[in-house]
């Protein structure tokens, strides 16, 4: 019998008000990456960049479903790899939960829109695990919604600041 990876795969879309030059710089800057977890409450986080590939390990905490108790813990550490094109503006991004049966893969893309840069994160949660597998991608993914959210929403609040302060 061949197991089958469980997934589910998603794009979520955000927009900033900074040309995509200003915006890629903030986005790949090692700094803000670091502060931007700290701030969304993430401990022992760890920024690194290799070239154009930026690493981020932290520990991050999550309420876990009743039904994935077994499988997956409410801390774990994440490390989250974007490897990043400069020309195009685009990264591949991979995001392994240390000891859990899961991964998300994706591609995040910079465009220009107007004078601001369309921000758009296509992602695929895996999970190794038959039957529940499928619910368990789903619980990731909605996870990585949320984060994603909290990420826009401070990138927003300090790409502002950054710019009444230019």
């Amino acid at each position: 019998m061949v197991r089958q990876r469980q997934t589910i795969a998603t794009t979520h879309k955000y927009s900033y008000a900074p040309d995509i030059a200003t915006s890629y710089r903030f986005i790949v800057d090692p700094e803000m990456v670091k502060a931007r977890s700290i701030a969304m409450g993430e401990r022992d986080v760890r920024v690194t960049k290799d070239g154009d590939a930026l690493t981020n390990i932290r520990t991050v905490d999550a309420e876990v479903p009743s039904f994935a108790a077994k499988l997956l813990k409410p801390s774990n550490t994440v490390v989250e790899v974007k490897a990043w094109n400069p020309a195009t503006k685009t990264a591949s991004i991979k995001v392994d939960v240390q000891g859990a049966p899961t991964q998300l893969t994706g591609t995040v893309r910079l465009t220009p829109n107007g004078s601001g840069t369309d921000y758009n994160v296509e992602l695929t949660a895996h999970c190794k695990i038959p039957l529940i597998g499928s619910k368990i991608a789903s619980y990731v993914e909605s996870i990585s919604k949320k984060s994603l959210d909290e990420e826009y929403a401070w990138n927003t609040a300090k790409l502002a600041e950054l710019a009444k302060g230019a």
